[in-house]
């Protein structure tokens, strides 16, 4: 499932993200949400950001990717909520589309930054 929908397998010359030494606790993570993406157990469990988002003032970029973990029914639904959003779905990628599709990530990137800034 996390291969399909997230990242990996990498080679050895995959992007440095990729492949350097992890440094990550795992103390706030459990705490705020559980052992794992699937399991809602921590505090944030019940928490529901989707009032919220109409407050964001700045301009937004979403990215996501067609086989991303974050699907696009729910990029859409944030892209609906957020004033002043831009929202770039990346067909062939999964949750890093900035690692599956580079290029592409890039220039769309550097494009909404050039017109943000």
């Amino acid at each position: 499932f996390m291969t399909r929908h997230c990242a990996g397998p990498f080679g050895p010359d995959a992007a440095e993200c990729l492949t350097r030494k992890k440094k990550a606790g795992t103390e706030a993570y459990v705490a705020g949400w559980g052992p794992n993406e699937f399991t809602p157990t921590g505090s944030l469990r019940d928490y529901n950001y989707m009032d919220q988002l109409k407050d964001f003032s700045k301009p937004t970029l979403i990215c996501s990717g067609g086989e991303d973990l974050c699907s696009p029914y729910i990029a859409k639904l944030m892209f609906d909520a957020i004033p002043n959003a831009k929202w770039e779905l990346f067909r062939y990628s999964r949750h890093m589309c900035f690692v599956d599709e580079e290029e592409l990530y890039k220039k769309i990137l550097m494009e909404w930054l050039n017109q943000n800034d």
